[in-house]
Formats: C-alpha cells, structure tokens, sequence
C-alpha cells in the first residue's frame, strides 16, 4: 500500500480544520448563536470529512485496479451526498425561525466546500499518470 497517496487526507484534515476555524470565527463574532443549530457546525464538518475520507479511499482502491471507472465512481458518490445533504437539510428547510436562515447557509458554505475539496482531490487523481 502506498501511504503518499492517503498523505493528502492528513492535508484535508488540516484544511478542514483551518476552515472551521474561520467559519465559527466568522459566526462568533458576528453574534449567532450556534446553540440553537439542528446540526452543531462541529458534527457538520466532522460528517464532511468523513464522507470525503470515505469516498477518496474508495477511489483510490478502485483507482488500483480499475482506473477507469474513478470519473463515473465519483459522480455516483457525489449523488450519493447530494442525497444525504437533502436529508440531513430538510429538518432545517422546514424550520421557520430566523435562526434557520443563518443555519441553512452555513450548511451549504460546508457542503460547497467539501464539494470542492472532493472534486480537487478526484482530479488529481484523474490527472496522475497510471
């Protein structure tokens, strides 16, 4: 098993981490209260990068013996989350408080950008010569 290629989990970690960091920063100061989120902004960030874990080791072992089926394997993870998010989102969408306003943008500032990190990862893993 070659562990430089699961060395750029240890980096999203950090990364995710970082942007926690800011992200609670941001709503700290600002003055929302985040105690009364249906998702604590920690279990959604955790849950994110679980779910980019996860679905960047699938590709990687699929990568290994099949690369190319990687591109349609990362659509139908991507389809996969999308799904989750719904469900994980609609307790939030059916909540009328003002509250749920800030809740619901940050729950997608999250998804967004895990989004971005999973699809950042996915190609380069698509760019490395095999």
């Amino acid at each position: 098993m070659d562990f430089k290629k699961y060395k750029i989990l240890l980096y999203l970690f950090v990364i995710s981490a970082f942007c926690f960091v800011i992200h609670f920063g941001i709503l700290f100061s600002l003055a929302i209260p985040t105690a009364n989120f249906h998702h604590s902004l920690i279990k959604i960030y955790v849950l994110y990068y679980v779910i980019s874990v996860v679905f960047y080791t699938a590709l990687l072992f699929l990568a290994d013996f099949n690369f190319s089926y990687v591109g349609v394997t990362f659509l139908s993870a991507i389809t996969l989350e999308f799904f989750i998010s719904y469900l994980l989102l609609r307790p939030i969408l059916e909540n009328k408080a003002a509250i749920a306003s800030t809740e619901k943008v940050s729950f997608i500032v999250v998804f967004f950008l895990f989004l971005i990190f999973q699809t950042i990862l996915t190609a380069r893993l698509l760019n490395e010569k095999h």
